[in-house]
């Protein structure tokens, strides 16, 4: 009716009409506001809206009749599903001059009649879910955005072509997934079949939010213009991408970003700084890129470029990151490269190894990261001083032709302290040999994994498992009802510690015993020995000047004299000092009588340690009762808290109270006192 000015809250909402369903229903002019759900659920076929209104509510016309809408000039707002469920509607006209700015969350849903629509550049906010459900929907033309939400065409099968307006920024969450038809045998999600095959970006757009493009596999070419953020799963799927334009241009690619993009012949990321897990993951090794370009990168992610097809690969001086199986699967990397200037990683005979500095002793040691899957050589030994071996570094290896792991045995110096979690899993090793005397920590984590239990049902568990060698450790125990006998070897120290213990035990179906190695004391004392000084050059600084910073510093040398001594002392296997050296250990002692005087001059105390009768002495022994005890021939050796030695000046020597005396039958020892100690 003419002059009103307002409808109120769900006024027609499930209105019936005595002579059937209107062919349209026109609200005057004079309306300039339409309540939430004004026209919900009405049957009718099209409506003409007042020119007057701002706004068209939430639920406004949701699960209508309706077949078209024009949609005034003055209106800013569109609500919450505001024409959701209006299945019939299969034409959305905008007037020309629209003042539209926002969209809410669902405002279309399920308008499956739906085949194409532009909306209007000022319309810069968008909700989620907006044409979710129009599986029918085949173009569109999306504003200039400022502000998408998620899934906006969640369902939207039938889609093919999409353009933003050429001054949007926003491009959303999992924008174009249309969600997943089932699962397979394995339990895994399928996802829906998506047509999407013209993509037009804004130019001034510079991040692709997380899953934009995820699984639309009919996606042949790209152009990214602008963009310098790519978010996680972006183009995850899109196994028919074979051009993306500007990826040159992009410095940050998020987790999963690429991940089976298996069409991509090369990677020119030549702008990137951050490469996130999986980010080129491909499932399908030998069917993916050749070329990977990385002259900038400051890190790569865990299984970054896993599966790709690059023969090699040049890590540049920037980087500062690499994670675990970054390269791992890839059939035909034979070798990983470091650019010089690089103070975290280095390459090695085309192996990517890590620095590490001990917090302690300062010292660098190294972790061994990522083992190029096709390199060639039947026995790899580990670099010495390597302290770790990262997870997945060996896992997957491949020959050329893909027909499984080109080494047999891998060689693992005593210095390595851990193993990471897959790190030699699905290698094709059958041979370890260890030269560390306590066998190293197998690291672990949380994965699934499916086996059949002893009764025959068939269980998935998601637990901390090992997998740090060939298979799953699960199978070599009861849990695994079809429990096999590993056939790996394993070559360890007859003094080794650790490696018959329940999982080094099942791991590996085969032992042989090396012969006893150097524990870890005897090569720390060794080392100590070989880095000091010989005893003719610390003779010399007993002419030094004597001031603060030369005390210090042969107060310091002293000290780990002293400290290579006290490991000298704990050594008492035959076997382990000759690994230490007869040369070694005479420098020692020559050294520690070297320094004495050194320390007399610059005023480096020392103090008693014992003093104790020397092998040398010719004392008396026998005694007959009644007499006295006799000095003469006694020998005593007087040791200095340094280990230093020196034979002991009788005048300083006398009896302890009570033993200056005739002897008695049984007396079996005379006690004296001297240099501040009972003898």
């Amino acid at each position: 009716r003419e002059g009103t000015k307002e409808i109120g809250a769900y006024a027609f909402s499930d209105c019936t009409f005595v002579d059937g369903v209107p062919e349209r229903i026109v609200i005057p002019a004079s309306v300039e506001k339409i309540g939430e759900g004004a026209f919900a659920h009405l049957a009718a076929t099209s409506i003409v809206l007042s020119e007057n209104i701002t706004e068209i509510p939430d639920y406004a016309f949701y699960d209508t009749t309706i077949t078209s809408v024009t949609i005034p000039a003055k209106v800013r707002i569109l609500g919450e599903s505001a024409f959701q469920g209006s299945m019939s509607l299969a034409s959305v006209i905008f007037e020309s001059g629209s003042a539209l700015e926002e969209i809410g969350t669902n405002a279309f849903y399920d308008c499956n009649a739906l085949t194409q629509i532009t909306l209007p550049d000022g319309a810069a906010v968008m909700g989620s879910y907006v044409f979710g459900g129009c599986y029918r929907l085949e173009r569109v033309t999306l504003p200039s955005l400022t502000s998408l939400g998620a899934s906006t065409f969640y369902g939207c099968i039938a889609l093919s072509e999409v353009s933003f307006g050429a001054n949007a920024t926003a491009t959303g969450t999992n924008t174009f997934f249309v969600g997943y038809k089932g699962t397979d045998t394995d339990g895994n999600y399928v996802p829906q079949t998506n047509v999407l095959t013209s993509v037009t970006l804004g130019d001034k757009m510079s991040v692709l939010g997380s899953g934009v493009f995820v699984h639309c596999a009919q996606l042949v070419n790209v152009n990214l213009k602008n963009i310098t953020v790519i978010g996680d799963n972006a183009f995850a799927g899109c196994s028919s991408l074979q051009t993306v334009t500007g990826l040159d241009k992009v410095t940050y690619i998020g987790d999963a970003a690429f991940a089976d993009c298996s069409n991509l012949s090369r990677l020119d990321l030549t702008s990137a700084l951050y490469i996130g897990n999986s980010a080129f993951y491909i499932t399908d090794s030998g069917r993916s890129y050749t070329v990977v370009n990385v002259p900038a990168a400051v890190s790569i992610g865990n299984s970054a470029f896993a599966g790709g097809s690059e023969a090699t690969i040049a890590l540049p001086a920037s980087l500062e990151y690499v994670g675990s199986g970054a390269f791992s699967n890839s059939s035909r990397l034979t070798s990983i490269t470091v650019a010089g200037g690089n103070a975290n990683y280095f390459s090695e005979d085309g192996v990517l190894y890590r620095n590490i500095i001990d917090g302690k002793t300062g010292k660098t040691q190294y972790e061994l990261t990522a083992y190029p899957s096709a390199r060639t050589a039947e026995t790899y030994t580990i670099k010495e001083g390597t302290v770790s071996i990262l997870a997945n570094a060996f896992a997957n290896l491949r020959s050329s032709d893909g027909t499984g792991g080109p080494v047999s045995s891998v060689v693992i110096p005593y210095s390595v302290k851990t193993i990471g979690h897959a790190a030699f899993y699905g290698s094709g090793i059958k041979e370890y040999t260890f030269h560390a005397i306590t066998a190293p920590t197998l690291l672990i984590e949380y994965y699934d994994i499916n086996m059949q239990t002893s009764d025959g049902t068939n269980v998935n568990y998601y637990s901390l498992f090992y997998q740090n060698f060939e298979s799953d450790f699960l199978q070599f125990t009861s849990v695994n009802s079809n429990i096999v006998k590993s056939t790996l070897k394993i070559n360890y120290p007859a003094n080794g510690v650790g490696y018959e213990d329940y999982v080094y035990g099942l791991y590996f179906g085969q032992k042989a015993q090396l012969a006893e190695m150097p524990e870890d004391e005897t090569r720390t004392l060794k080392e100590m020995i070989e880095g000091f000084a010989s005893d003719l050059e610390v003779s010399t600084w007993a002419s030094l000047t004597v001031n603060e910073e030369n005390k210090a510093k042969i107060k310091a040398f002293s000290e780990d004299v002293k400290k290579a001594h006290r490991l000298y002392n704990n050594i008492s296997s035959q076997v382990q000092r000759d690994f230490v050296g007869e040369e070694n250990i005479n420098k020692l002692f020559a050294i520690e009588t070297a320094l004495k005087p050194v320390k007399a001059k610059f005023g480096i105390a020392v103090s008693v340690a014992n003093v104790t009768v020397s092998s040398e002495s010719t004392h008396r022994s026998e005694y007959k009762a009644g007499e006295k005890f006799d000095m003469t021939g006694l020998e005593l050796v007087v040791t200095y808290d340094d280990y230093s030695t020196e034979i002991a000046d009788l005048s300083q020597i006398s009896f302890a109270e009570g033993y200056d005396r005739p002897l008695e039958e049984l007396d079996v020892e005379v006690v004296f006192t001297g240099y501040g100690k009972t003898i």
